[in-house]
């Protein structure tokens, strides 16, 4: 480090200022140099409008193939069973196994779990609710367990606690 008026300043800083300085005076005095920096700008620019279509290109790609992916398998297509909703060491969990009824890979499902508390049947207050995404991989035709922690900010005590849940959305495995 090089000290200074104004505090200590990398020596890096000293040599980047030197060096503008350097290419300025250059391209005043010498036409050659001013035509390749020229130049030089034309193909950065070039070359970084290329970078910047090419990474909008893969992003549309990638948002295709995720939309694709979201619309092979139907919620429908999916069979839950012995879905249980728990404390393990004072976290929430869901779990229980899904089936896979469809002719594509599973790959990931979304829950929407929602917890009540009800004083009197009929009537329900929603005091807990969490979208979970559970990722399981599950070929066609085929069940797999899956275990996922859900999280309920400031859930109240409930003497009568009931719970449900349903299929908020679906992926398959894209090849």
């Amino acid at each position: 480090m090089l000290a200074g008026a104004w505090g200590s300043y990398p020596v890096g800083w000293l040599a980047g200022v030197i060096g503008v300085i350097f290419c300025i005076w250059l391209m005043v005095v010498s036409p050659t140099f001013r035509w390749a920096v020229f130049v030089f700008l034309v193909l950065a620019g070039a070359g970084i409008y290329k970078l910047i279509q090419q990474s909008n290109e893969d992003d549309a790609r990638y948002r295709q193939r995720e939309a694709t992916a979201r619309t092979l398998i139907q919620p429908s297509q999916l069979v839950l069973n012995e879905v249980k909703l728990g404390q393990s060491y004072g976290l929430w969990q869901v779990n229980g196994t899904v089936q896979n009824n469809s002719q594509y890979p599973l790959s990931r499902f979304w829950l929407h779990v929602t917890v009540q508390h009800c004083p009197a049947a009929p009537f329900c207050v929603t005091i807990g609710e969490d979208d979970v995404g559970i990722d399981v991989q599950v070929p066609p035709g085929q069940l797999r367990s899956f275990d996922r922690n859900v999280y309920f900010a400031n859930l109240p005590t409930a003497q009568r606690m009931t719970w449900g849940y349903r299929i908020d959305g679906v992926k398959a495995e894209m090849p």
